[in-house]
């Protein structure tokens, strides 16, 4: 190898080096609150890890008492992530910002928040029920709620004739990787990778 591909090959190593400490850096996932919608246990939303609760009790006519929550918000993180609910029956809530135009909607289920070191807090929020894909949202610097991934275009993109189900998430320094399992025999999982794009200022993603 001559001295002029040595240097091209370092050159390049450098440029890779620094590009990966410039890239945005996701922290570990903590789970800071749960929004059930499992109607069967009585009705009603159930709400988990809350900051604060400011919505009306659910009155079930069948079991003739007060199960859940109907209508109004619950606020998450010390307060500065509210989910709006919108009746006792209604299987989606919309996550955001105190004032509604700033949500986004989504279904019922855990919320994992994610801290980035370029001002971006996400919320990986996984569906509630099996089968139900995630939702990847963000809260940027400007306070506004965008939805960088949306699970169902990604199944839908692979696998739009089974119906796979959300098994498991983690980072790895500026990607989140999601594994569904497949409800076919012979069938490897599907392991998808979210990778963090600082041109785009948004998150691809691709099978591994």
């Amino acid at each position: 190898m001559n001295f002029g591909k040595i240097t091209l090959l370092a050159a390049a190593l450098v440029m890779s080096t620094i590009a990966s400490c410039f890239a945005m850096q996701l922290s570990q996932p903590v789970k800071i609150g749960m929004s059930r919608c499992n109607h069967n246990m009585g009705g009603g939303h159930f709400i988990e890890g809350a900051t604060n609760i400011k919505a009306s009790r659910y009155y079930n006519p069948y079991k003739k008492n007060y199960t859940g929550y109907d209508k109004g918000y619950a606020t998450f993180d010390g307060g500065k992530l509210y989910v709006h609910y919108d009746g006792a029956t209604v299987w989606e809530v919309k996550i955001g910002n105190s004032n509604k135009s700033n949500t986004i909607q989504t279904t019922c289920g855990p919320i994992y928040k994610i801290n980035t070191d370029k001002g971006i807090t996400l919320y990986f929020l996984p569906g509630e029920e099996e089968g139900i894909a995630f939702t990847l949202i963000g809260r940027r610097e400007d306070g506004r709620y965008v939805k960088y991934v949306d699970g169902d275009a990604i199944w839908r993109t692979y696998y739009n004739q089974y119906y796979p189900f959300f098994n498991t998430f983690e980072v790895k320094g500026n990607s989140i990787i999601v594994r569904y399992g497949i409800p076919v025999k012979n069938m490897r999982d599907l392991i998808v990778k979210l990778k963090w794009d600082d041109a785009a200022k948004w998150f691809s993603y691709e099978r591994i």
